[in-house]
């Protein structure tokens, strides 16, 4: 970035520390965990701002934090035994899982999508992965704040604060028509917008508790069909343990 957007860029910081402090921790951490995602966190600012730094915190958390734990998961990645303590061993096998999770996504949602292009596989798994993570660590985060079961606003009554996170990251992956290239002329490394949404949440148990996904739903079966535990790289965050309990 140019010194003018570095200084763009700390005041746009100081602004957000000043409105919500716990926000610009997490964007800090963003800046400083790998120069290399700079630029997409930059871009977190932006869309905050676009938001409103007074937004609901659901639609903060699912549109904005979210992309923030995406981005750093990136950088987390590139040496998970120092910075996550796990072993090469287990991040293959993890992905592996979570490959054969999407292409059971791509199968089941396709042809309501009547879309040919269907790119999911090995080939996104290093941008499906910190999707994967990211949704899974602001969730977490997002729980700690407390009154879920609310209904943060009074036009839609049926909404409650759990439900509109979801909604809000659903929402940020909306798209007239699929990407098929990177604008570089290589293939697209992210999954098509309804496969960024549909198979992430659907491996969180807390995102079929607040819709009450019956278990022969699309949601359900991907739920069920998943090993649990194995597809999360960080923990079993959102899952059922082996016992069936939260």
């Amino acid at each position: 970035p140019s010194e003018d957007a570095d200084f763009a860029l700390k005041q746009i910081m100081l602004g957000v520390a000043q409105v919500d402090p716990y926000l610009f921790s997490i964007f800090k951490s963003g800046l400083a965990v790998n120069s290399a995602y700079r630029v997409n966190t930059q871009m977190l600012f932006t869309t905050e701002l676009i938001l409103g730094l007074r937004a609901d915190r659901a639609i903060k958390y699912g549109a904005v934090i979210v992309t923030a734990g995406h981005e750093i998961y990136h950088s987390l990645l590139t040496d998970p035994e120092e910075r996550l303590g796990i072993t090469d061993e287990r991040v293959k096998a993890n992905r592996e899982c979570y490959t054969q999770h999407m292409l059971r996504a791509q199968d089941l949602y396709k042809e309501d999508e009547n879309d040919h292009y269907l790119n999911s596989g090995e080939s996104t798994m290093s941008e499906d992965l910190p999707d994967y993570e990211g949704l899974q660590a602001a969730y977490e985060l997002f729980q700690k704040t407390g009154g879920l079961d609310e209904i943060p606003y009074p036009d839609l009554p049926r909404v409650t604060r759990d439900q509109l996170f979801f909604y809000a990251h659903a929402a940020s992956y909306c798209e007239i028509g699929p990407s098929r290239n990177s604008g570089d002329g290589l293939p697209d490394p992210h999954s098509l917008g309804y496969l960024r949404t549909n198979a992430p949440l659907s491996l969180l148990s807390s995102f079929h508790k607040a819709f009450k996904c019956p278990a022969d739903s699309r949601m359900g079966q991907l739920y069920h069909a998943a090993p649990v535990g194995r597809c999360n790289q960080i923990g079993d965050l959102g899952r059922f343990n082996a016992n069936g309990n939260h």
